[in-house]
């Protein structure tokens, strides 16, 4: 499987589970279930059982960006999602599913240019590209670590790495403990307790807070969502080279990743990894070499979480070594998130029709094209 293949089947799944929710059945077309539920919500979109089945055919041939468009307008007549912050439904942003399947970061980079100066022009490329959501980041770090090519003059090294850099940039605006914006995204504690509580424990938290002047509910209930830091140790200045110790170092704070921001910080954790990873082949001699650098410890403790079938414990070597490299305060509660985040991301890539092996298969592509042979 290449890039092009993972990311149409993403997007096949990721708006079939979208559209069904619990009768989503991964991999499956589930024609008449699917052209049932759209028929009432979409009257204008014209799509047929042969064109739908089609897409989850094996092997698949990937449409062109009009075809694709298609889904966009499908989802856009019967698709909402329900905020986990508020509960507000809304509607997915425009050409979600076209650039899930046709655009990207890579893309953007290799446009073509008449630039004079095309290094200039293809990091100018890559500082503009805003993924529309964690999914899409995701696939761009799977594409920059499959990444084996260059650019015209420009080497693969280079262009793998103004690639890597940019998603470890993106890792770090949405995760940074100064002005990270995921926090204002994710759910307050409040959020938390109140959607666990029962109706008459909900009244009793509108009485106590009612006490005081003016009512603080609102304010608290869509408050922030902020980790206690101190337990993770991570630096408030940290460096977007090293956000995957960070979005590691969170997992010490097992109180916070719950809920919501256990799944997102489990899938952009798996992002870093491999952008890590690609950033870190760009000097492979160096980082995997001896004497064992920061990036071959982390990659050994991220490679068996995510991307290893075998099971891991308390006592892995590697984890425990990246462990060591931070200054969290650890506890049994924090493999049990690092478990958390496994089972998440395992579950999520089969609801999207794909598998931990299939992944690393793609992402690892680059490291087979140009391969670590160690320099005498």
């Amino acid at each position: 499987m290449d890039i092009a293949t993972l990311r149409m089947k993403v997007a096949t799944n990721h708006f079939k589970r979208l559209l069904l929710g619990d009768r989503h059945e991964p991999g499956l077309h589930q024609e008449n279930t699917t052209l049932n539920e759209l028929a009432p919500r979409c009257k204008d979109v014209d799509i047929t059982g042969k064109t739908w089945k089609s897409w989850f055919e094996s092997p698949q041939i990937v449409p062109r960006i009009g075809t694709i468009r298609t889904l966009d307008e499908l989802a856009s007549c019967a698709v909402r999602i329900v905020s986990k912050r508020d509960g507000e439904e809304k509607a997915l942003p425009t050409e979600f599913f076209s650039q899930l399947v046709h655009g990207g970061l890579v893309k953007k980079m290799m446009q073509a240019s008449k630039s004079k100066h095309p290094l200039v022009a293809l990091r100018d490329r890559a500082e503009s590209y805003k993924p529309i959501s964690a999914l899409h980041l995701h696939l761009d770090a799977i594409e920059v670590s499959a990444l084996s090519e260059g650019y015209g003059d420009i080497p693969w090294e280079t262009v793998k790495r103004v690639g890597a850099e940019r998603i470890l940039n993106i890792l770090t605006d949405r995760w940074s403990p100064r002005h990270g914006s995921i926090y204002s995204e994710l759910s307050s504690e409040l959020r938390l307790k109140w959607d666990a509580a029962s109706p008459d424990e909900r009244s009793e938290i509108r009485k106590t807070l009612a006490r005081f002047r003016p009512d603080p509910f609102e304010s608290i209930l869509y408050a922030r969502a902020i980790p206690n830091w101190n337990i993770t140790g991570i630096d408030a200045d940290i460096s977007a080279q090293h956000i995957y110790k960070a979005l590691f170092s969170l997992a010490a704070d097992s109180k916070f990743l719950v809920a919501d921001r256990l799944e997102a910080w489990s899938l952009d954790l798996a992002t870093a990894a491999l952008a890590m990873h690609a950033l870190a082949w760009t000097d492979r001699f160096t980082t995997f070499d001896q004497p064992i650098s920061d990036e071959l410890i982390f990659w050994c403790a991220f490679d068996d979480l995510i991307f290893r079938s075998e099971t891991i414990d308390i006592e892995n070597r590697d984890f425990v070594g990246a462990m060591t490299c931070c200054d969290a305060e650890w506890s049994k509660e924090s493999f049990a998130v690092f478990l958390s985040a496994r089972k998440f991301y395992q579950e999520e890539l089969h609801d999207l029709g794909t598998s931990m092996t299939e992944v690393a298969d793609i992402a690892m592509q680059a490291t087979k094209v140009h391969s670590l042979v160690l320099k005498n």
